[in-house]
């Protein structure tokens, strides 16, 4: 529960509607929210294009009034293209996105209320933005607050995983994108030309899963934003946080890894948390975590008087974990038991791994090297996966995996004594299979002694990427081969009398789309074949780190009814077509001091025919609409993707209302010829 404060040392003043222009003549919108103090303060910038003025009001009343109050000056922006800032938003991360931040930071460092110092902070876009416009050649931002990001835009975002098309998020993001980049200024705003302005996004912003099919491989489109290409370009002091129930899991051990120890400058979290600020991420517990920004950019922008540092143990470490409870599993779970350790640098020196090698059904066997087995999956397998990211709504996280499809392979452990994993397990395999386009899925498991299977981590692999991302290469069809790779970054502990389970198949639908043909998978066990485990060996008689409770600012804005979250799962037992729902509303938000209302709309739903890998197909609906007092302006979109064995096929619908009466409507198609996938 968070706690709500009313009491700081500073007044907030917020100013509204501030115009900054960029070079090549654009206004962006931004609203400035400093401390009262008459006296310059250092800055935090947060740059997003989800609209300030109502779509990220909720947050920004939550969090930025809570660090102006503190002592900073928030400055929250618009970027181009959304909101009330002009011009279009042609896609992600692009050039001109990260040039206008650069210039951003700039301009506020420049302004008489800025002590000279600015951060950027944010979570997802705003997280990802903050790292590639602090890694720029010439930037001059001073700290980075980041929150469920990546550092590598192909291989951790909701594009591609393990070089497979991710089929739960790839068109249900395009389709969120679509909807949001239609949405009309505000124009009590803009002014007079407010509708043009709007007719012009409607009709110039892209479908952005158009370059995503475009750029099946690891290219330039995608090394464009992708620090971890250069983590020296990356020079100033980072606040990097994930958490376990989220699809970005891994950036903060990749980040850190890559950075490399940097006198302490360089602090990372990772909690129970889905796609969400750790105050109020579920599944909780919750933590202070303003209070751990106010600690560190306090230290990074010279905020003076700095408050006194947020309760810790008696030690500080530049890593800290959540390590989760073997629980009953619960895909509605909204809080996720367990304990938090410290890291004293990552790679730990505490973490060690073992070894546990392959048998015929067995994890960690010492049987004959040269078994072979062999077997193929039906493609429903994985349909109780839950989202690769979210919000951790009922149903979005992986159920009892008892409940799943039987796996092709299925390797079981023995009970165990109490083990602690830390970081991310590795999967060698010697194998073959029978189709040169085929990929592996690696589920990791925790059975307890009922047979209950609470997942704990999974991994993916394109066969056609077992060398490189960027030139793939078909699968020599009958050969055996030696693969690896790493399953996501996970923290658990595994009870004594618990068994590690790891599922083994050819698909995982519909978190990765499935390849044209069935594949039969051949596996050599019992010797090259194994599971890597990253064993924490737990250091005696140190205290465990200690975060103060959750606090937020007051909020202004509240729901009226009919939000809803709702994902069932059903199957046509004639034609064997199985579907997934995912269908979901904000309800009413009321925005009295603006006189607004908003309210938005989604449903997603993922389709496939048992033995028929072609028949796979997401549809994506978005509605989003706003009233200014009794001025009504409306978006619709319909977004459609699906396959034949030789080409990716998408269809967009984008409709626009003013008043209940239609101004826009438009259609897209295209296709995209499947590259080794």
């Amino acid at each position: 529960m968070t706690h709500i404060r009313t009491d700081f040392p500073y007044a907030v003043e917020r100013i509204d509607d501030i115009w900054i222009t960029v070079p090549d003549g654009t206004r962006l919108s931004a609203t400035i929210r400093h401390p009262a103090s008459g006296l310059p303060a250092p800055a935090i910038l947060e740059y997003l294009p989800y609209r300030k003025d109502d779509g990220t009001l909720v947050r920004d009343q939550r969090q930025h009034d809570y660090l102006a109050g503190m002592g900073f000056a928030c400055v929250r922006v618009d970027a181009r293209g959304t909101g009330d800032s002009e011009g279009i938003l042609e896609g992600e991360y692009l050039e001109e996105e990260l040039a206008d931040g650069e210039f951003l930071v700039d301009w506020i460092r420049d302004q008489d209320w800025c002590n000279g110092r600015v951060a950027i902070m944010g979570i997802s876009w705003g997280g990802f933005n903050g790292l590639q416009i602090a890694a720029r050649p010439t930037s001059r931002v001073d700290a980075v607050v980041s929150v469920a990001s990546t550092v590598d835009r192909y291989a951790t975002d909701v594009h591609y995983k393990g070089g497979c098309v991710l089929g739960t998020d790839m068109l249900p993001w395009s389709a969120t994108m679509l909807c949001f980049d239609a949405r009309p200024p505000t124009p009590s705003v803009v002014g007079d030309g407010w509708r043009e302005q709007w007719i012009d996004r409607l009709e110039r912003s892209p479908v952005f899963i158009h370059d995503w099919l475009a750029h099946q491989r690891r290219d330039d489109f995608w090394r464009h934003g992708s620090i971890c290409d250069d983590f020296s370009a990356l020079d100033c002091p980072v606040l990097i946080v994930g958490g376990l129930a989220d699809g970005y899991t891994d950036t903060v051990a990749r980040l850190m890894e890559g950075v490399g120890p940097r006198d302490g400058d360089v602090r990372g979290i990772v909690g129970p948390w889905s796609h969400n600020y750790p105050l109020v991420g579920i599944p909780g517990p919750n933590i202070g975590f303003l209070q751990e920004i106010v600690d560190f950019l306090g230290e990074h922008l010279a905020l003076d008087p700095r408050p006194a540092p947020p309760q810790r143990a008696s030690w500080e470490d530049p890593l800290r974990v959540w390590v989760q409870e073997s629980i009953t599993p619960d895909p509605a779970r909204t809080e996720h038991p367990g304990r938090w350790v410290s890291e004293s640098a990552w790679p730990s020196p505490g973490i060690v791994e073992r070894r546990l090698a392959l048998g015929d059904g067995v994890l960690g066997s010492s049987g004959e090297p040269g078994v072979v087995i062999e077997g193929s999956n039906e493609v429903t397998v994985g349909v109780r996966q839950g989202s690769w990211w979210g919000y951790a709504q009922p149903g979005q996280l992986p159920s009892d995996q008892r409940l799943e499809e039987p796996p092709a392979f299925s390797f079981v452990g023995d009970a165990t004594s109490a083990t602690t994993v830390v970081g991310f397990p590795r999967v060698e395999l010697r194998l073959a299979v029978d189709r040169p386009v085929a990929q592996v899925a690696a589920r990791l498991s925790d059975v307890a002694p009922d047979g209950t299977t609470l997942q704990i981590s999974r991994g993916l692999l394109n066969l056609c990427h077992r060398d490189s991302d960027a030139e793939p290469t078909p699968v020599p069809v009958g050969e055996l081969i030696d693969v690896a790779f790493e399953l996501d970054f996970t923290a658990h502990d595994l009870p004594a009398g618990h068994r590690l389970r790891l599922d083994l198949s050819t698909s995982l639908w519909p978190l990765a789309w499935p390849t044209p043909e069935d594949v039969r998978l051949t596996v050599e066990v019992g010797g090259q074949s194994a599971l890597v485990l990253p064993v924490r060996n737990d250091p005696a008689g140190l205290a465990e780190p200690v975060f103060e409770p959750a606090e937020a600012s007051e909020v202004t804005a509240r729901v009226t009814g009919g939000a809803r979250q709702e994902r069932t799962m059903t199957e046509d037992l004639g034609s064997g077509r199985v579907a997934i729902i995912d269908d979901s509303a904000t309800g009413d938000l009321v925005l009295d001091e603006l006189g607004t209302t908003m309210t938005s709309t989604a449903l997603d739903r993922w389709e496939i025919v048992r033995g028929d890998p072609l028949s796979a197909r997401v549809t994506c609906e978005r509605t989003w609409s706003i009233d200014w007092a009794g001025h009504r302006a409306e978006v619709r979109t319909t977004s459609e993707m699906w396959c034949d064995a030789t080409h990716f096929h998408t269809r967009d619908r984008l409709v626009a209302l003013e008043n209940d009466s239609e101004i826009f409507s438009s259609d897209r198609n295209s296709s995209h010829r499947r590259d080794l996938r």
